[in-house]
């Protein structure tokens, strides 16, 4: 018998806590089928936000170099006496070109993780929707409703973590930022406050859609 997976404790962060019906047994194909494919999907989408983030933090770090790099020019440039006009000039067409070329590429991403947070949110959705009918028993001793609240708790957090980066990524736009504010930014990307501070939550959802959808 599998040792029973608790689920997190997040019952303050769920809006509409879920009655939990009679536990029946699911009829297949139809019921637990349609919660297989649930949990497929939501490995697939944490996957590939997962990918998207690495992604963004790669040209998040190519924006900052060229912050940091455009700042150190100006200082170099400030103590040479020979071609100091042009070689900034050269400098600075280079750094705006490189703002140009990066940025509708973080946005891009960023709109691809507001996408793959929206997709999440409608699998929650279709989870309560089975939950509100049936609560059967799915693996590691979970049931269909403590998954289809773990799975809305965790969806808002992934929503709220858009709005991390939209802030990020409009800050980077300001190019008056030092070493220590930049770096600041780019942790602020990688660690994901907001699911990394829940991340027994996600570990839990991650955990049981991997052994139905398997």
């Amino acid at each position: 018998m599998p040792e029973r997976v608790d689920p997190p404790g997040h019952s303050n962060m769920v809006r509409q806590p879920y009655s939990s019906p009679r536990k029946t047994t699911p009829q297949r194909p139809t019921e637990f089928a349609r919660v297989q494919a649930c949990c497929g999907r939501w490995n697939a989408l944490i996957r590939r936000w997962d990918v998207l983030t690495d992604r963004g933090l790669a040209i998040a770090n190519d924006i900052v170099n060229a912050i940091l790099g455009r700042r150190f020019s100006a200082i170099t440039a400030a103590t040479s006496l020979a071609k100091i006009a042009d070689s900034q000039d050269l400098f600075e067409t280079h750094y705006f070109d490189t703002l140009r070329r990066l940025h509708p590429q973080l946005a891009n991403v960023c709109t691809e993780l507001k996408t793959i947070a929206n997709q999440m949110e409608a699998v929650s959705v279709n989870l309560a929707t089975l939950a509100g009918s049936h609560n059967f028993e799915l693996c590691l001793g979970a049931t269909l409703c403590e998954f289809a609240e773990s799975s809305e708790a965790l969806a808002s957090l992934y929503s709220k973590e858009i709005a991390v980066r939209e802030t990020i990524r409009c800050s980077l736009l300001t190019p008056a930022h030092d070493r220590r504010s930049s770096l600041l930014l780019l942790t602020a990307w990688m660690t994901e406050p907001y699911v990394e501070n829940q991340s027994h939550m996600k570990r839990y959802v991650q955990e049981v859609a991997t052994s139905i959808a398997a």
